[in-house]
């Protein structure tokens, strides 16, 4: 199926100008989703002949949220190469502001990837509602994915695919919430999010965890918090989460440390006393065995 007007508008406006065989391209590899607002697009069959051409820059924010990535893939940014620093278990993506000149580089098969594009004026319109009024200093950066932003992506994408009525309203709606949620990722206010299970004993435990955890946080505190005795709270509560009350402090503390040494540029003896390790060589101990790398290391992947 060709593209409305509408659409091709809206391409040009945040991608570019397509030629005729970029254009062939996407419509045959590239699944595409477009919305004025805000855009995605996922390489299906082959790699994007858009995203490979040397030295091109967009107007809008792009946004890269990578899901499987070969060996040796990455990006050229302003003429220096860098490899995604990709895992299963924490998956990144790259956000690039306007104007950066950059392309995908290829080695041995292409990665697989959602390409998110938003309207400069759009995202900087809510950008300045949590920064009192500045604009986004970031030129190119990775970060740790959030679930929550994928599982938006996704409804963006079934929304888009449909022909319900309102459908141009709620792509609006979700445009702008997946644009606070990224917003929020790269200013670390939301991405500390804790889940929610099917008891409200073990959601009052988990609640506490996560607002108390640069404390000392005991099983029996814990136990309170969630109302039960102690062996029936500790059963309960690793029958819900899998872990052990303590094997879940450890576990959000390690998170939380995770996310400071992504965002943050501080010391790793305060890093470890914010999240409520008693002091550094203690919270290296534990980095180390949950993450299989020092917290030294782990910083350095996202101080490209």
């Amino acid at each position: 199926m060709d593209l409305s007007s509408k659409e091709k508008e809206a391409l040009e406006s945040l991608v570019g100008t397509f030629d005729t065989k970029a254009l062939e391209n996407l419509m045959a590899n590239i699944d595409h989703y477009i919305h004025p607002k805000l855009s995605v697009f996922v390489p299906r069959f082959n790699y994007c002949h858009y995203a490979v051409m040397p030295n091109h820059a967009h107007t809008s924010y792009s946004f890269i949220f990578y899901y499987d990535v070969k060996n040796e893939s990455g990006l050229r940014v302003n003429g220096e190469e860098v490899l995604v620093p990709y895992s299963v278990k924490e998956p990144m993506y790259a956000a690039i502001a306007p104007g950066v000149v950059h392309q995908e580089v290829i080695h041995e098969g292409y990665s697989s990837y959602y390409a998110v594009f938003i309207d400069t004026e759009f995202y900087e319109s809510i950008f300045e509602k949590y920064g009192n009024g500045l604009k986004p200093e970031f030129t190119f950066q990775f970060y740790k994915s959030d679930e929550q932003i994928i599982h938006l992506l996704k409804l963006f994408m079934v929304e888009s695919d449909q022909n319900y009525e309102c459908k141009d309203e709620v792509l609006e709606g979700l445009a702008v919430q997946l644009t606070h949620r990224i917003i929020r990722n790269m200013l670390q206010k939301a991405i500390f999010d804790h889940p929610i299970y099917d008891r409200d004993e073990v959601n009052r435990a988990v609640l506490y965890i996560y607002q108390n955890i640069s404390e000392k946080i005991s099983v029996d505190e814990l136990a309170k918090v969630a109302n039960l005795s102690l062996p029936h709270f500790n059963r309960l509560f690793k029958e819900f989460t899998a872990k052990s009350p303590n094997e879940y402090i450890k576990y959000v503390r390690i998170e939380k440390a995770k996310n400071m040494l992504q965002s943050t540029s501080i010391d790793l003896t305060e890093v470890a006393l914010e999240c409520g390790f008693s002091g550094s060589s203690y919270f290296s101990q534990c980095f180390l065995e949950a993450t299989k790398e020092t917290p030294s290391l782990y910083r350095k992947k996202f101080n490209l």
